[in-house]
C-alpha cells in the first residue's frame, strides 16, 4: 500500500477517480459550449460562461457506471492521477 500526504493509496485513488470523472463532466460541457459557439449567429439566446459552469455538476452527477482504466502516481511529487471511462448517463439526472 502506497501512502502519499498520510493518507492510503486506497483513498487517494478514490480521490483521483473524482477528480478524473470531474474532469469528464468538464470536457463535455467544453464540447457543448464549442458546438454552441460554433453556431452561435443562429442561436439568439445567449449563454454565459458561468451557464456552461454550471452545467458541470449535473453532468458530472448524470455519468453512471464509470470505470477506472488506470492509476498513476507520479514519484517526483506524488501526485495521483486516475484514466476513468464513462459507460453512459442518466438522462432523469439532466432534466
Amino acid at each position: 500500500s502506497h501512502i502519499v500526504d498520510g493518507k492510503k493509496t486506497e483513498e487517494i485513488e478514490k480521490i483521483a477517480t473524482k477528480r478524473a470523472t470531474i474532469r469528464v463532466a468538464q470536457n463535455i460541457v467544453h464540447k457543448l459550449k464549442e458546438a454552441y459557439l460554433s453556431k452561435s449567429n443562429r442561436i439568439k439566446q445567449k449563454i454565459t460562461n458561468e451557464m456552461f459552469i454550471q452545467m458541470t455538476q449535473p453532468i458530472y452527477d448524470s455519468l453512471m457506471n464509470v470505470d477506472r482504466l488506470g492509476i498513476y502516481i507520479n514519484p517526483n511529487n506524488e501526485e495521483v492521477f486516475a484514466l476513468v471511462r464513462a459507460r453512459g448517463f442518466d438522462k432523469d439526472a439532466l432534466s
